[in-house]
């Protein structure tokens, strides 16, 4: 993984990005940063594009460090769909449409593959139990491994300890 360090969008607090920690201290959830420039000189485009077409194509930049532990449904690139009538109307000549209806989510699949690196790395015990925090075709991935995952409908409460 390219990972430089956890920052605050908020107040700009850096800190390690193996110190595990999910919220500044000014409360804020933290974003990952990458090293982006180590990133372009151990990939090139050609490399990239050589790859199959997934949302693991980009693995260097999502939290997987064991190939074991990716979870996949498939995920593939998902279409833009020429909108030319739709454009039209709205005065634009290349108007293009993101078509999500028929894939899987491929955030889930990266959410529930940074759980398994988690545990694999011990910041979550076996014994814990984890909410994954996600919605629609998200909700395959823990099936696909065998796993129990609570379901929340909307207006649940979340379980929090301490």
């Amino acid at each position: 993984m390219y990972v430089d360090r956890l920052e605050c969008p908020t107040c700009r607090n850096a800190y390690e990005s193996e110190k595990r920690i999910q919220l500044c201290e000014c409360g804020s959830p933290l974003l990952v940063r990458y090293d982006l420039e180590r990133v372009g000189t151990a990939l090139d485009r050609q490399a990239l594009t050589a790859r199959p077409a997934s949302l693991w194509r980009y693995r260097e930049l999502l939290p997987v460090r064991d190939d074991g532990h990716i979870v996949s449904l498939g995920e593939g690139m998902t279409p833009l769909v020429w909108a030319p009538r739709l454009g039209g109307r709205f005065g634009f000549q290349n108007l293009y449409i993101k078509d999500e209806g028929n894939f899987v989510c491929p955030e889930g699949a990266a959410t529930f593959a940074a759980a398994r690196e988690l545990l694999a790395q011990g910041w979550i015990k076996p014994e814990e139990e984890v909410v994954l925090l996600n919605t629609g075709t998200g909700l395959k991935y823990p099936q696909t491994v065998q796993a129990e995952a609570p379901l929340l409908k909307p207006g649940d409460e979340l379980p929090v300890d301490g």
